[in-house]
């Protein structure tokens, strides 16, 4: 994992932070048992943007989950009361994909 963030004053009242971090997954999942269930190495980027009021209570943000669109497997697994081929060993599978690029965009206003 690696992160970074900036944050500066761009006026006497507003200042701007930028954020970003990348997790790299180096490490795959193989599974013996069950042919083609590999889970491979991945990495993921995050962005973020955010203009606030240092004195005042306005926040805008904009932020980027899975910037690169990496499209990962997080899980695979036998299927409850699955089938199985005959002979082969193959049988029916269940897995789960993670999130796809999300990109949101904030606006918040502290009532402190």
């Amino acid at each position: 994992n690696a992160g970074a963030t900036f944050d500066t004053m761009l006026t006497s009242t507003w200042g701007l932070e930028l954020t970003a971090d990348v997790i790299h997954y180096n490490k795959g999942y193989k599974n013996r048992g069950q042919p083609n269930t590999d889970i491979d190495a991945r990495t993921l980027t995050n962005l973020a943007a955010r203009l606030y009021q240092a004195d005042g209570p306005w926040e805008l943000g904009l932020i980027c989950s899975n910037c690169t669109n990496e499209l990962y497997v997080t899980s695979i697994g036998d299927k409850p009361l699955q089938k199985t081929i005959p002979g082969t060993g193959i049988s029916d599978l269940t897995g789960s994909i993670g999130y796809p690029r999300l990109i949101t965009a904030q606006l918040t206003y502290n009532l402190n």
